[in-house]
């Protein structure tokens, strides 16, 4: 089956956008592809003479949430439209989603939309728990790059850190917003127990990120820039300071990090209930209650799990052949129904 012969629409918005590397990949190889960030691109304009075409459609955005729910929040210049509306828009032949969250991969009120979609490619076997809904491959996680190897044969390539020294800590920002809303001057005061040590931080990848980052760095804080690929600022640094329900906490754990993470007071019993189960990560209800020089001690004061545990790296790239087989079948397998 020539492949060549679909067009691969990828769709995301911002940082939860993490197909970038695929698509790279896929136009080196030759196949015809369309990228659609909407924090760059406007939806209507680049789709508009889709329909004629044979579409397979890759996206990491939520399911549900659509333009309302991102201007609310995000004030994005462009309108968002869910998957779901792009799939009623453009009637692609495959529609495949990856989450793009690994402590949360799918909302409740998601999950019974995934049987609209014919795949689901998984970053993680810990995130397996979908296949009574949809077709569920473990496909390796292209944040961490896209290899033609299959995941079995990855798994001690993900993730080599780079020799030389590395820097203690670096604070990857979750709840950007939320912070933003009580106004900058308390924004920065809130972080200062942190930033105040010479701990970087690295902003999402969103609206205005680079103008809060120069806002930051006027402020005396050291930035690290928000486009840089998470796992790259990870190699550079022992441990991972996070807040909030974010994906950065679950990358962190599996990329064999060992994590600081503060609860925001943003709904913390939640937070703990959630992450609660993974070894080498310690809580922390404010940036003052974190105590800077304790992280770096092999088992951190407060850490869940007292005892020494091994870090392990456990995500691995993106396998390039087995996407390729999975889609292959997939399309066999529509035909067949058809």
């Amino acid at each position: 089956m020539d492949l060549k012969v679909y067009t691969f629409l990828f769709y995301g918005h911002g940082c939860e956008y993490i197909l970038h590397s695929l698509y790279k990949k896929m136009m080196t190889e030759g196949y015809e592809c369309l990228e659609i960030d909407t924090l760059n691109t406007p939806v209507e304009s680049a789709i508009k003479d889709l329909q004629k075409k044979k579409i397979i459609f890759i996206t990491s955005a939520h399911l549900l949430l659509d333009d309302h729910n991102f201007q609310n929040y995000y004030h994005s210049k462009h309108r968002i439209y869910s998957p779901l509306e792009l799939i009623s828009i453009i009637n692609p032949a495959l529609s495949i989603h990856m989450p793009h969250d690994l402590s949360c991969p799918y909302l409740i009120e998601e999950i019974p939309f995934l049987k609209q979609f014919e795949l689901c490619l998984l970053p993680h076997k810990d995130c397996n728990f979908y296949d009574s809904f949809t077709k569920c491959i473990i496909s390796g996680y292209p944040k961490l790059g896209v290899t033609n190897l299959p995941t079995g044969n990855i798994a001690n390539k993900a993730g080599n850190q780079k020799g030389g020294e590395k820097n203690k800590a670096i604070w990857i920002l979750s709840n950007l917003t939320t912070h933003l809303e009580q106004g900058f001057d308390n924004f920065i005061k809130w972080m200062k127990p942190i930033t105040s040590q010479n701990i970087p931080v690295k902003l999402p990848l969103w609206n205005h990120s680079d103008t809060i980052e120069k806002q930051l760095q006027q402020a005396g804080i050291t930035t690290i820039p928000a486009k840089l690929n998470i796992f790259k600022a990870m190699d550079e640094n022992e441990v991972i300071i996070t807040n909030g329900s974010s994906s950065i906490v679950m990358e962190a754990h599996l990329y064999g990090k060992k994590v600081a993470h503060i609860t925001d007071n943003l709904e913390p019993t939640q937070q703990i209930n959630m992450f609660n189960h993974l070894p080498n990560i310690s809580f922390y209800s404010s940036p003052e209650n974190l105590d800077i020089n304790s992280l770096y001690s092999e088992t951190p004061s407060n850490a869940k799990n007292k005892t020494k545990q091994a870090l392990k790296k456990l995500l691995t790239p993106f396998s390039m052949d087995l996407f390729f087989d999975t889609l292959k079948a997939a399309l066999k397998r529509n035909k067949e129904e058809e």
